[in-house]
């Protein structure tokens, strides 16, 4: 994933209310209309939620074609909890000189709960199901994309953090740092193993850190996003009392006419971790035994893959709370002129740095509270796109 960062959408979103969520709940049915999303950095802010829906096309002078997000609802889950229903429609000729450009992120992004230290997150619970059908050939890929830095909010200077959490990706993208080997395995963690790799987005000065599945998720996602976290610290990549400044889920494209149609819960949850939670992964450049890690998850194997997925033993659990409260958001205009891109990697192919997800989150409370006029006393959140860089076409980093 290699990410040239020329357009930064800074996007700021503040809650109204200081109380700690779990999963949210509807008090009342969401009344917002489906709504379709096709401009560079169009995006709608979901009312009694924890979202915000966002397509971002930060390389939009490179397509040739179209692509939209879509809002299509919020209902509620299995568990009586509020997810979201969501479509990125890409139609992206295939042009040779820009095929491992990333031309765009499209996401579901979180507006509560951010800017909190790793030690005051007790779960950040999520469920995710996509299927994506293809007329033609795709370059994209489905993933999470956090930023974390010491400093609470900030998500663009260069002692940021972009943390990448592929779950699928397909069409030849590879993550920054590719090139150089995984610098260690991540074993039984969300139900398989995990390969991390880390590079420096050249553009933004940002060290991005991408853990690719030995097995690669077919359609379903369920487990704590904070074990991932939680595993990096393990890695000595950042520290427990690190700030979580941004956190989304969504789907990079390159080019391909694909609809991919998807649902997400996700959501931070305030409060001291269980003992389950704090548990660490184990960790080694080779392999090691890991303490198992709650998930259910349906995966597929990986064709080159040469390690089989561990089944995790231990159940998570997150505790339910009330409704999510309303909150305000901004795009700040000077931030949508500047540009961005993801992190990308085809061996084959020269290294492009385009990165999605960590861009959007530059600019956080400053951005907001200036673009807005909105004091940030509360708490403020920034939702961004990914800034990476590596060798190849880089897909989503986290």
């Amino acid at each position: 994933m290699i990410a040239q960062i020329r357009n930064t959408a800074a996007l700021v979103a503040l809650t109204s209310a200081a109380s700690v969520l779990a999963r949210p709940h509807f008090s009342t049915r969401a009344t917002q209309a489906s709504t379709d999303l096709c401009g560079d950095y169009d995006y709608l802010i979901l009312n009694n939620s924890p979202w915000i829906v966002y397509n971002m096309l930060y390389n939009a002078k490179q397509i040739v074609g179209s692509q939209c997000t879509y809002y299509d609802s919020m209902i509620t889950g299995s568990d009586g909890t509020a997810e979201v229903k969501w479509n990125s429609e890409t139609d992206i000729t295939y042009v040779e000189s820009t095929n491992n450009v990333p031309k765009g992120y499209s996401f579901v992004g979180l507006t509560q709960n951010l800017e909190t230290p790793l030690t005051g997150i007790a779960s950040i619970p999520t469920t995710y199901t996509w299927t994506r059908s293809n007329t033609t050939a795709f370059k994209g890929n489905v993933c999470y994309d956090f930023m974390t830095n010491d400093v609470k909010g900030d998500s663009t200077s260069s002692s940021s953090q972009e943390l990448m959490l592929w779950l699928q990706y397909e069409g030849g993208q590879l993550p920054i740092g590719w090139a150089d080997g995984s610098v260690a395995t991540i074993d039984n963690l969300f139900g398989t193993s995990w390969d991390l790799y880390q590079g420096l987005n050249t553009d933004s000065g940002i060290t991005v850190s991408s853990m690719l599945p030995r097995t690669q998720f077919e359609g379903t996602f369920e487990g704590d996003l904070r074990e991932w976290l939680v595993a990096l610290v393990g890695q000595g990549v950042f520290t427990e009392s690190t700030y979580v400044n941004v956190g989304n889920a969504g789907t990079e494209f390159f080019y391909g006419n694909a609809i991919m149609n998807a649902t997400l819960g996700l959501q931070i949850d305030l409060g001291t971790a269980t003992s389950a939670a704090v548990k660490v992964a184990a960790v080694s450049s080779v392999s090691s035994s890991a303490s198992q890690i709650a998930s259910t998850s349906s995966i597929v194997e990986v064709p080159s893959s040469s390690v089989a997925a561990a089944t995790p033993s231990v159940t998570q659990s997150s505790t339910e709370a009330p409704t999510s409260t309303a909150f305000v958001a901004s795009v700040s205009a000077s931030a949508k002129s500047s540009t961005k891109s993801h992190h990308v990697a085809t061996p084959s192919a020269p290294v492009v740095k385009e990165s999605t997800i960590a861009s959007g989150a530059k600019s956080t409370g400053m951005a907001a509270s200036s673009a807005a006029g909105i004091e940030t006393s509360v708490s403020s959140a920034a939702i961004a796109a990914p800034t990476s860089t590596g060798e190849g076409d880089d897909d989503c980093e986290v």
